[in-house]
């Protein structure tokens, strides 16, 4: 029975230690697997949005945080790709710290939809994979022909136009532009319409493969309610490539010193001395059709030998006539000739304004045919 006892105890203590031992062997193989390198973290996927190619190299910045239970030291970035740049973070990483990578990417070979991938070995743990998502697009560099739009010196913004165009080459795989129909201006001194598009194959000779040329040509035009003096303008021409808004911007100079009125540009009139008293030297005063009608107009004349009235017509509707000039010559007087000027005053936004209409009368003896 004794016997029976000790076989029954060495079997348990037996039992035991093969236990134990398949428990350290357990230990161990999750601690092999625990530090082994090729074991990755979790991917971290870092999504830049739109990015625009180009020489320039840009920069990325990613926070990290380090959810293992020991520390983490880095010991090198593996690349998967030439472009990328990362900068290693020195010293430790603590469980639960959160440290910020900084990636330098060079955009210049990158089109479409793109990733970058590199890793970053720790010495003490597995690599921690990364994966950029970027879309990538080529810039437009446009620009109008000529960059300048520049009116000169004008009279009447009616008859004032200058024509320019925006040349767009691109490989027939790629899309082409579209312009928006609302072109405006930022002062609201100009405007612009589009006269015509074409479209063509053609093959440069810096090409190794025929190109299409897309040309959009337009037409500025100044608007009615210029002021007065020199104005700076800019329009926007918003292009669209693939569903991308970007605008062309074509900057607008000029002066106006145009004519609010149409007038003569002399008064020169010959009056028989015996119809002084009867004789009335009419002048027709206009406004320029496509100005508001100046305000407070003034007609006076500083040689009291005259008498100078402004009679107003009697209905304005489409007329530009702002009313008619009556000169009349004193009587008695003791010149035959009277050399003077009008001057005519007037108010247009808000602004006055004059300027004189030189004269000249000659009285004569008898009977003049005419004037």
């Amino acid at each position: 029975m004794r016997n029976v006892y000790k076989s029954h105890v060495n079997f348990l203590n037996i039992f035991l230690l093969i236990l134990i031992f398949n428990v350290n062997l357990l230990q161990e193989a999750f601690a092999a697997s625990h530090t082994n390198k090729s074991c990755p973290l979790p991917t971290m996927v870092v999504d830049l949005g739109k990015i625009a190619t180009g020489k320039n190299r840009i920069k990325a910045a990613f926070p990290w945080t380090n959810n293992e239970r020991e520390v983490l030291e880095i010991e090198k970035v593996l690349k998967g790709c030439s472009c990328v740049k990362v900068t290693p973070i020195e010293g430790k990483i603590e469980p639960g710290q959160t440290v910020e990578f900084t990636a330098d990417i060079d955009t210049s070979d990158l089109s479409g939809n793109a990733e970058i991938q590199f890793a970053v070995l720790f010495k003490n743990r597995a690599k921690l994979p990364v994966t950029f998502k970027a879309k990538f697009y080529k810039p437009l560099e446009l620009q109008a022909k000529p960059k300048l739009i520049d009116f000169g010196i004008i009279e009447n913004p009616l008859k004032s136009f200058r024509k320019f165009n925006i040349t767009w080459v691109f490989d027939p795989n790629e899309s082409g532009l579209e312009v928006l129909p609302n072109i405006f201006s930022t002062e609201g001194m100009a405007s612009c319409r589009l006269l015509d598009h074409k479209r063509e194959l053609v093959r440069l000779p810096s090409a190794q493969k025929p190109t299409i040329r897309q040309e959009f040509l337009f037409q500025a035009f100044l608007r009615p309610e210029l002021k007065q003096g020199e104005f700076h303008d800019t329009i926007k021409i918003p292009i669209v490539l693939e569903n991308r808004i970007e605008n062309v911007i074509v900057p607008v100079v000029g002066s106006f010193k145009g004519k609010i009125f149409s007038t003569p540009s002399k008064i020169f009139s010959f009056i028989p001395s015996d119809k002084i008293q009867e004789t009335n030297i009419k002048a027709a005063l206009f406004r320029q059709s496509w100005l508001r009608e100046p305000q407070d107009v003034n007609v006076i004349c500083s040689d009291s030998r005259l008498s100078v009235a402004l009679r107003m017509p009697k209905t304005k509707a489409a007329s530009n006539l702002v009313g008619t000039i009556n000169i009349a010559v004193r009587d008695p007087i003791c010149s035959n000739v009277i050399e003077s000027k009008l001057n005519v005053s007037y108010k247009i936004e808000d602004k006055k304004e004059n300027f004189d209409i030189p004269m000249k009368i000659v009285i004569i003896d008898g009977t003049v045919n005419g004037n």
